[in-house]
């Protein structure tokens, strides 16, 4: 069959124009997760500009997978599983064949799956092993202790092959790895091209979904799409609109992806606590990707967009990535090079400018308290201060610090620097002092309880919110809730629902998925709505 014969008789939904979430299929048969995934797919394609991005490589990938039989609903099922190889024996979906032999052949010969004989690691054939097994491995290379814990199992065997050798002087590592390769029989790995290709669909599919914390980059939009189906969520009617391109070439695309893989990998280590991981990680970053952090070309086109779909583009990625590595850099006590790294990131205004009130907080701390500079501290305040892009609730914060140097004893000389400071003065919100008897703790760890008060219904202990709560509700106010901010933002919402959602603005809604327009958290919202807002403004007034 031609190239052009498999088009002409591709299963996926032809879509001409931008996708709707009403073309969303509302299946929740056992086919849901492929009809999503397809769906997905077939959004990329029919965007022109996104297609664009995509080279005859990407494109047969997806004619490839388009043309598979029973290996459709398989490799979607496996491709929605944590990366890594998979015992053939343990794979069962009776949802698709009660059989998967003919499927897993045919991903395998579409070169959509790589069998055991690709697999060359001891520790991973070690940890594929059903706990049972791996004993008896332990048992015949003669191990002490075979009732530790699998991975502490694992662990042993492997440091033995590295240390002994069988009686024939051959090595043991390839001894055990024959007997584990038996035990373990048939299994199976997403090959990495095509995987690679698909997830970068998806990635472009939730373009504006994108976070650090995205392991697989793309992947969890299938996860919202499932919602959507189900009806478990609902988003919001707006009209779609996009006259810019965030990403600009091919280029562009594979790179963001190559970086939410990095990120994704350094927080993982951050996360467990592994620096030094971590900061290879960061150097590697760095040494692959700053040469485009400071192409004038790349920089001045990401400049000509709004600083809303800015966000989206790699250098903006790259830029979170580099804040990163000042959070290695500063768990690992290398304070002057994290200084470094933060006074690069405030060297730039063209990426990640809500950050920079945090960044010139940090970067003050590290000099003041790290570094023991308080007079080179006064000054990066006193820039923050001046920064247009600092928002008043960080200027307020480098303001204090400020104030805290100067009024500090262990530095008398820069006692009469505070009148150099620009000063950020704010208005004491109003209050209202009322007290509880505390519940002694137990420990330093335990929750702050209090006695119930007397005229409490509920006798006993309760927290702070509670014993607030009880004491609005015998001034008279019955229906009290606790909430940190959210009551208020509901009720905000929904006041000024049609301005939020409001028509007519570029670039704000890209995606039939967003619960808010994508410029809602810039300073740019009032001004793209400030037409529009006086008669919902006048709602507002009239509910106080």
């Amino acid at each position: 069959m031609t190239k052009s014969e498999k088009e002409s008789t591709s299963v996926f939904p032809t879509i001409t124009d931008e996708v709707s979430i009403d073309e969303l299929p509302h299946n929740t048969s056992e086919s849901f997760y492929l009809d999503n995934f397809t769906f997905a797919l077939s959004s990329v394609l029919g965007n022109a500009e996104d297609k664009a991005l995509l080279n005859d490589e990407d494109l047969e990938v997806i004619n490839t997978f388009d043309h598979l039989s029973a290996g459709r609903k398989l490799y979607v099922r496996l491709f929605q599983r944590k990366y890594r190889w998979l015992p053939m024996s343990k794979l069962k979906y009776p949802g698709i064949a009660a059989d998967l032999s003919f499927a897993l052949q045919e991903l395998l010969s579409a070169g959509f799956l790589i069998g055991e004989q690709n697999l060359h690691d001891l520790t991973v054939v070690l940890g594929l092993l059903p706990a049972p097994d791996l004993r008896i491995l332990a048992k015949d290379v003669r191990l002490a202790d075979t009732g530790q814990p699998k991975s502490r199992l694992v662990e042993c065997i492997v440091q033995h092959c590295s240390t002994q050798r069988s009686v024939f002087g051959r090595s043991m590592h390839s001894v055990v790895f024959k007997k584990a390769k038996r035990l373990l029989g048939s299994c199976c790995l997403l090959k990495e091209e095509p995987r690679v290709t698909l997830l970068r669909m998806l990635l472009l599919f939730s373009l504006t979904d994108i976070t650090l914390e995205d392991e697989d980059a793309g992947l969890k939009v299938l996860f919202s799409l499932l919602m959507a189906n189900m009806q478990k969520i609902v988003y919001p009617s707006y009209t779609i609109s996009r006259s810019v391109k965030a990403l600009r070439d091919r280029d562009s695309l594979i790179r963001l992806q190559k970086l939410l893989f990095s990120a994704a990998e350094l927080m993982g280590h951050l996360q467990r606590h592994e620096f030094e991981p971590a900061l290879q990680d960061y150097l590697m970053a760095k040494r692959e990707f700053d040469n485009y952090y400071k192409d004038e070309d790349v920089v001045r086109y990401d400049e000509s967009l709004p600083v809303w779909v800015r966000e989206f583009t790699p250098n903006s990625l790259y830029t979170k990535l580099l804040y990163l590595g000042v959070e290695v850099l500063q768990k690992m006590r290398n304070y002057a090079a994290a200084v470094i790294q933060l006074e690069e990131l405030l060297g730039q205004t063209a990426y990640c400018i809500t950050s920079r009130g945090r960044w010139w907080e940090r970067l003050s701390l590290n000099i003041d308290q790290h570094l023991k500079q308080p007079a080179k501290a006064l000054c990066v305040i006193t820039s923050g201060l001046l920064d247009p892009h600092v928002r008043t609730g960080h200027k307020l914060g480098l303001y204090l610090r400020a104030v805290k140097i100067c009024s500090s004893p262990k530095n008398k000389s820069l006692k009469n620097r505070l009148e150099d400071v620009p000063a950020v003065l704010c208005q004491e919100p109003p209050s209202r002092v009322f007290h509880g008897k505390l519940f002694p703790k137990s420990t330093t760890a335990a929750k702050t309880s209090f006695y119930a008060p007397d005229f409490a219904e509920n006798e006993g202990l309760c927290g702070v919110e509670d014993l607030a709560l009880m004491h609005y509700e015998q001034l008279g106010y019955t229906d009290g809730v606790h909430g940190e901010g959210a009551t208020m933002t509901t009720v905000l919402s929904l006041i000024f629902w049609d301005i939020v959602f409001m028509d007519g603005i570029m670039d704000t809604f890209w995606s039939p998925f967003q619960s808010q327009p994508l410029d809602l958290r810039w300073d740019n919202f009032y001004l793209n709505r400030k037409k529009g807002d006086r008669p919902t403004f006048g709602r507002a007034i009239k509910l106080e």
